[in-house]
């Protein structure tokens, strides 16, 4: 296997923060954002996910026990280790998980490929929650219910979609550019 020198051995278990801890300690402002897997199944997209969240100021990634990709050795190394340095937080309910943070003030997203809004004309004021989908079925029916806003990533029409990782990343970066306190972790 390709590596880069380094042996370790990490609980991949211990990495999880239990959901209840972490909201007990959450105090939402407007810079804060979450970002949420619903069943995303692909390690890699997982990972890059992870990073991506990192790099943009997000407080923390919210992955539910069931139906998702876990958090692996895959997982680690597409995070390019910023797994070690963001809350990653074990979720059970997903739609219960939202409706506790929408009672905290979040203002809640779903990224889809044919959502209403356009992602570059959005104003996010208030503390946000972004969940992505499975990169085949995308969000589930009754977790899209609950969503305040679909948001979608305006392409170029020869380009039919990207990937889920991918998208995040852009609607993580048109959050970053009205949040700079979040870039600069304070």
């Amino acid at each position: 296997a390709a590596h880069q020198g380094i042996v370790a051995i990490v609980d991949s278990a211990a990495l999880m923060i239990d959901f209840d801890d972490f909201v007990r300690t959450l105090e939402p402002t407007s810079d804060t954002l979450l970002v949420l897997l619903d069943e995303l199944t692909d390690p890699h997209n997982v990972g890059a996910i992870i990073r991506s969240a990192a790099a943009f100021g997000a407080s923390g990634v919210l992955m539910p026990y069931h139906n998702q990709a876990p958090v692996t050795g895959a997982v680690v190394k597409a995070s390019a280790g910023m797994a070690f340095r963001i809350p990653i937080v074990s979720i059970g309910n997903v739609n219960y998980t939202i409706g506790l943070l929408k009672d905290r003030g979040f203002q809640v997203y779903g990224l889809e490929m044919k959502g209403s809004e356009e992602v570059t004309k959005e104003t996010f004021t208030e503390p946000t929650l972004l969940i992505v989908g499975n990169e085949a079925k995308g969000i589930r029916q009754k977790t899209g219910e609950l969503c305040d806003k679909m948001l979608r990533v305006p392409m170029h029409p020869r380009c039919e979609s990207l990937n889920a990782s991918v998208s995040v990343a852009v609607v993580l970066y048109e959050w970053s550019k009205e949040h700079p306190k979040a870039l600069r972790g304070k």
